[in-house]
């Protein structure tokens, strides 16, 4: 079983422990109340379903990452040659003066 945000206008998660794999496959995924993993693994992008389209975990003010888990980038397509619009996929710490606190 896997947990997909797939392509829209952007999923929020608020004050979530995940204990299941969450893939971001596009857009974005909009952290409130900060992120806990309980050995979960979220992973950035989907390049084995072709997608490639800015899928980023985006963190806004104080937030942090928590617990005990992965983050994983899968199927990067930015860099040179990549015309001009590169696809990269990120962890995104949005507004000036926020703050993401990781613990390990």
């Amino acid at each position: 079983m896997e947990l997909r945000a797939v392509q829209g206008y952007g999923s929020d998660l608020i004050g979530v422990t995940l204990a299941a794999p969450l893939r971001v496959a596009a857009r974005s995924t909009n952290i409130a109340d900060g992120l806990t993993l309980d050995q979960s693994v979220v992973t950035i992008g989907d390049a084995a379903n072709g997608q490639l389209s800015d899928a980023r975990l985006s963190f806004r003010g104080e937030q942090s990452l928590d617990g005990s888990g992965e983050v994983r980038f899968d199927g990067v397509s930015g860099g040179p040659g990549a015309g001009a619009y590169p696809r990269i996929n990120m962890v995104e710490i949005r507004d000036g003066g926020s703050v993401c606190q990781v613990a390990h």
